[in-house]
């Protein structure tokens, strides 16, 4: 149990000072953070790792109330996605 405390200690610390893993650039990446941002943060999709059906099932559930997102915008949120999380390949 200490050991996850501390753990966790370690992860608000390192977020605050920076050590966080961030989004990486590329296409798609201003549209994605806009978007998702207005429920939670964008840096929550690290570390998930989908296929682009999977990302795209996400990303259609996610924003089935949000009206007002263009489809071009929603293509462009699954093709950033896709390309940056995808699934990782087993060694």
């Amino acid at each position: 149990m200490m050991l996850v405390r501390t753990a966790g200690v370690f992860a608000c610390l390192a977020a605050g000072l920076g050590f966080a893993e961030s989004l990486p650039d590329g296409p798609g990446k201003e549209t994605f953070e806009r978007v998702c941002s207005a429920c939670h943060s964008p840096e929550a999709v690290i570390g998930l790792h989908k296929t682009k059906a999977e990302w795209k099932s996400k990303v259609t559930e996610m924003l089935q109330e949000a009206t007002d997102v263009p489809d071009a915008d929603v293509t462009a949120i699954i093709e950033y996605l896709a390309k940056n999380f995808p699934p990782k390949s087993n060694p």
